[in-house]
């Protein structure tokens, strides 16, 4: 093979990597369709790769009923539950789960609620000391003049603190779309 063909086949290779790798913009949502249940396998993640920093790790109806497991520690940027599901995340001894951005259990309107269970004897820490973050359960945050999202969080042998910069549980919170203002 002459250095030109060497050269193209090179360049096709990282074409094909481009194309075929997540889109950074792509929302992990977790899917569980992997032999395990647990974070740290790209398999178990609709991008196909673990949730980092800038990711919101999405659980919803995929896995509902079942469980997934924090097996290392990770950094991510958010954390939502929805889609009237129901989770058991588990985090392990010595294993912490940090929550840079806002943390929703069951938010949106009532056909996104959500049912939690933290469990394992790991740690949760939700946002930073530069910036404190949302921590919302069962928040009806849509103009819908009713109807109740429900959302519940059960912690079980687990530690759970951090940066609360807005602790909401359970309440109606309306969208003002005109001023772009929680109300």
């Amino acid at each position: 093979m002459n250095a030109r063909s060497c050269r193209r086949t090179q360049l096709a290779v990282l074409i094909g990597a481009l194309f075929s790798a997540p889109l950074a913009s792509a929302i992990p949502v977790w899917t569980g369709a992997a032999g395990d249940a647990n974070w740290s396998n790209g398999l178990n993640w609709s991008t196909g790769v673990a949730p980092t920093f800038a990711d919101i790790a999405t659980f919803g109806i995929a896995g509902s009923g079942g469980f997934n497991i924090v097996n290392q520690g990770f950094t991510i940027g958010g954390l939502t539950y929805t889609a009237n599901s129901t989770h058991t995340t588990r985090i392990g001894t010595g294993t912490e789960l940090q929550v840079q951005g806002p943390t929703w259990i069951g938010v949106g309107d009532p056909t996104n609620g959500a049912t939690v269970t933290w469990n394992s004897g790991g740690r949760v820490t939700i946002g930073t000391a530069a910036a404190g973050q949302d921590l919302w359960v069962g928040v009806n945050s849509t103009n819908a003049s009713s109807g109740t999202t429900v959302g519940r969080l059960t912690l079980q042998d687990i530690s759970v603190g951090g940066f609360i910069g807005d602790l909401s549980i359970g309440r109606k919170a309306l969208y003002n779309s005109a001023s772009g203002a929680n109300g």
